[in-house]
């Protein structure tokens, strides 16, 4: 008798202390599949799974691709762009890009589950592939020798692509629509670290030897703080490799349906 009212005391006590708390912490959806709905806007598709590791902590895991680059941005491009010529070659620049983003989500909420404010800490690698056909180069005469008889104009092809690799942190919020669904909120998140890239400028025929000259030239006095760039012209064109600090910024919305 003795041992079945201490047997009984110690289960009173558990379902005061223990059994809420356990029940809710196991009543939560454990994964969400989610499809970005802000990127869509810039002709980017992207895509998250995220899987719960704790009531509080979750693994999540996106991926974007842009198989090209909209008129949307061409246009935003334009605004900052005077020179009418340029802006035509600024429409026919092609561009894709795919980065993928894991992130471990830590939520500060009272509820459990993936529901409510988050602090999330995450990594982004993303690659850039550029592409601009048969754009128009003309030199000017102070380029040149003042006996250069050749020809001022030149059509070349671009090519090349550029890698990138961040960490950074992203503030968020999580809300639960309905049975099923979710909505996630990217607040702001900013992240830091470095890029590389390899950009191929070929001429459309053999460059003269002033035009090499005068392309080296103008290469030479490019200066932008904290880039790495190193040059090389040929009869072919202009082969640059380039490294410096990479910088992005986080936000949006999505949309998930748990599973």
């Amino acid at each position: 008798m003795k041992k079945y009212l201490i047997t009984c005391l110690i289960l009173l006590i558990g379902t005061l202390f223990f059994p809420k708390n356990v029940l809710a912490q196991e009543d939560y959806d454990k994964n969400v599949f989610k499809l970005q709905v802000t990127p869509l806007l810039y002709n980017t598709y992207g895509v998250q799974y995220e899987r719960m590791l704790s009531s509080r902590i979750s693994l999540a895991v996106s991926g974007g691709y842009m198989p090209s680059l909209s008129s949307f941005l061409k246009d935003q491009l334009d605004v900052f762009i005077d020179d009418d010529k340029t802006v035509q070659d600024v429409q026919s620049l092609e561009m894709k890009s795919f980065s993928i983003t894991p992130e471990v989500r830590f939520y500060v909420g009272k509820k459990y589950g993936p529901r409510g404010f988050y602090l999330a800490p995450y990594l982004n690698y993303s690659v850039h592939d550029l592409n601009m056909s048969n754009f128009n180069v003309q030199l000017d005469y102070e380029d040149v020798p003042e006996d250069y008889q050749g020809e001022l104009s030149r059509n070349f092809n671009l090519s090349g692509n550029i890698k990138g690799v961040t960490g950074g942190l992203l503030l968020g919020a999580q809300f639960k629509l309905g049975k099923a669904v979710y909505l996630d909120w990217w607040i702001l998140g900013a992240s830091y670290g470095s890029g590389k890239g390899k950009l191929d400028v070929l001429s459309t025929v053999p460059l003269t030897q002033e035009w090499q000259d005068a392309v080296q030239e103008r290469v030479d006095e490019i200066d932008v703080p904290m880039l790495k760039l190193e040059s090389k012209v040929s009869a072919n064109g202009l082969h640059s490799n380039l490294s410096g600090p990479w910088a992005a910024v986080r936000g949006g919305l999505s949309l998930g349906i748990k599973f």
